[in-house]
């Protein structure tokens, strides 16, 4: 007998239905007492909404919602966080994060060293656009000649040298559980940091495009540091957490978490390139993934379900 529902939300184009239909039979063979549900977020999906309200539910979607929207329930989704404000909530939950200031009024050149990363903030930015290093002098002689970006646009950020081959992991998790977890390293070697400027911008950068090597991860210390992440953003389910370990010292740093939810690596458009760049492997594997989100969203649905 059906008690509660659990209602799936499905992006047409940024998942394959047929991950979510799997999820939810793990769900109905784990919980009889749960009724899984799946909803387009392309349309209202009025029926399953409406069947939805009828019961204590729980709604779970990686993406943002947009055009699904319920009338009942507790509801885990993706969100959309400027990562200026990804970094603040996560210094104050007591993550490591590189120190970062707006590129304007008040920005100080002593915070960062010789050295800074710039990037702009937008949720629209992704996969290292617009991403470079730049020498703080130029920056103070640029915001000197008012032709800085508007402060919203720009974030200053202090640069963490992964090594001679820039570096970061990339951990996916679920309620904080890690689902898939690897490292992506640069196969060109960053060039001398005190050379020329016009060769800083490719210092940093791990892009498919340029070469990159990519290899599974079970560093504990990484996969801790992604849990605790996901607490700092507990209505967040769905998380690619980006994190960096400083070649000098060993720390980590953590840099954001793609809250927008377009990041479900087991079906996207990247996902064969993801998966010849591990040999094979199959992304499922390494943590159970789907066995571990079904497990989640049962005790999650039993427990909060509204």
């Amino acid at each position: 007998m059906h008690e509660r529902n659990l209602v799936l939300v499905h992006q047409p184009g940024a998942q394959a239905l047929e991950d979510f239909l799997r999820i939810g039979a793990l769900v109905s063979a784990r919980a009889p007492d749960i009724e899984t549900l799946i909803a387009s977020n392309d349309t209202a999906s009025s029926v399953t909404r409406k069947k939805a309200s009828r019961r204590p539910s729980l709604v779970f979607s990686p993406l943002y919602l947009r055009w699904f929207a319920p009338t009942r329930g507790k509801v885990y989704a993706g969100r959309l966080i400027p990562k200026d404000e990804q970094l603040r909530v996560m210094a104050q939950a007591g993550v490591r994060v590189p120190r970062s200031e707006l590129l304007g009024t008040g920005w100080r050149r002593e915070t960062f060293g010789e050295l800074a990363v710039v990037k702009p903030t937008s949720i629209q930015s992704s996969k290292g656009v617009g991403v470079r290093l730049a020498r703080t002098s130029d920056l103070e002689a640029l915001i000197a000649s008012g032709g800085a970006a508007p402060e919203e646009q720009t974030l200053v950020q202090q640069f963490i040298d992964t090594g001679e081959h820039p570096s970061y992991y990339r951990v996916f998790t679920c309620f904080g559980r890690p689902v898939l977890a690897y490292r992506n390293t640069a196969l060109h070697k960053r060039p001398d940091l005190s050379r020329v400027d016009d060769l800083l911008a490719s210092a940093i950068t791990v892009r498919r495009a340029t070469g990159q090597k990519k290899e599974l991860v079970f560093e504990d210390d990484v996969l801790s540091l992604a849990a605790r992440i996901h607490a700092a953003f507990p209505d967040v389910p769905w998380q690619a957490c980006d994190i960096v370990r400083e070649a000098a010292t060993g720390e980590l740093y953590a840099l954001e978490i793609n809250p927008g939810g377009n990041t479900w690596v087991f079906s996207r458009e990247s996902t064969p390139e993801v998966i010849r760049e591990l040999g094979g492997y199959d992304l499922q594997q390494q943590f159970n993934a789907f066995e571990t989100i079904a497990d989640e969203l049962v005790r999650r649905t039993r427990a909060e379900a509204a």
